[in-house]
């Protein structure tokens, strides 16, 4: 007897794959309806979230930048250069940290939060982290953890979720929760684990989004996966596109573009950096076309 198969999927194209489409290969194609993520928000099918950026290492990257400014012998050039990264150090001040972040817009005491770290090592770092990043939150905070390797990861997985205490809940995942997963309650989510993939990028990002209800999910990014992911930085302008073309056909829409917001703190430190690294590889440029001039008049004009 025949039966009838229907297929669900929030990622059909896999990326890291050759661009597969998973709709063509297990279903040739047959798609009752493909709706984007810009249209769920729109229709208030899934909840709009706040999004909000900033850098966790970014006090290192000033350190960096600071030891290569220290090495240029040119003392005018030297000075020019510790000009600009007084620029880059004040509007790192200005911004604020990780810790500001989250203080400013996570307002729920008891708020269940995932954080995705990149592998065991930062996981280890982070959950050390956690009272620096989220003590003016709550200064009770009750931290899980689970991993692939991990055999207890699972038990700790069902503790954070059955978990409906007072205290801040706070679960570190690695290599977890990615795909398939759905956690009842989550308040928000941190990323700490960069990626250039869409696929891993939006199964981050729906371990925050669940239809119903009318709360409105954080997403931190500390990473800058929203910036450096071609995608994901189109967001905005495909919401742009989809309100035009649903309210062309008449749609009401409970929600429009303006309601996903945006808080980037990173974009006037990020300007500075790639400018600071910029003028410092010309500067290394320039160095080694002196130092060549210099060995070619030493040796009768030749190399």
């Amino acid at each position: 007897e025949s039966a009838k198969v229907v297929g669900f999927s929030a990622t059909p194209i896999r990326y890291s794959d050759g661009g597969r489409n998973m709709a063509d290969e297990m279903f040739d194609g047959n798609v009752a309806y493909s709706m984007e993520l810009e249209e769920a928000w729109l229709r208030g099918i899934l909840p709009i979230p706040k999004y909000v950026t900033a850098f966790y290492e970014a006090p290192k990257e000033l350190g960096r930048l600071a030891k290569s400014i220290a090495g240029i012998k040119d003392e005018m050039v030297m000075k020019r250069f510790q000009k600009k990264y007084e620029n880059l150090r004040r509007s790192l001040t200005e911004a604020g940290g990780v810790r500001e972040a989250i203080a400013k817009h996570l307002k729920k005491r008891d708020a269940k939060v995932i954080v995705f770290c990149p592998r065991v090592a930062k996981l280890r770092e982070f959950m050390l982290l956690r009272r620096e990043w989220f003590g003016a939150v709550n200064s009770e905070i009750h931290a899980y953890k689970t991993v692939s390797a991990d055999p207890y990861g699972s038990e700790d997985f069902q503790a954070f979720k059955d978990d409906e205490s007072d205290a801040l809940k706070v679960l570190y995942c690695v290599n977890q929760l990615n795909e398939a997963v759905h956690v009842k309650g989550v308040d928000a989510i941190v990323m700490v684990r960069p990626t250039k993939s869409p696929t891993v990028f939006y199964q981050q990002l729906g371990r925050v989004l669940s239809s119903g209800g009318n709360r409105t999910p954080l997403v931190f990014d500390f990473c800058n996966n929203f910036g450096s992911i071609v995608a994901a930085e189109r967001i905005p302008k495909r919401m742009e596109e989809t309100f035009k073309r649903l309210t062309g056909e008449s749609e009401q829409l409970p929600f429009t573009p303006s309601d996903f917001r945006i808080i980037d703190r990173t974009l006037t430190f990020r300007q500075l950096t790639d400018e600071i690294r910029k003028s410092l590889k010309q500067q290394s440029i320039e160095d080694k076309i002196t130092f060549l001039e210099q060995m070619a008049q030493l040796n009768g004009g030749k190399l």
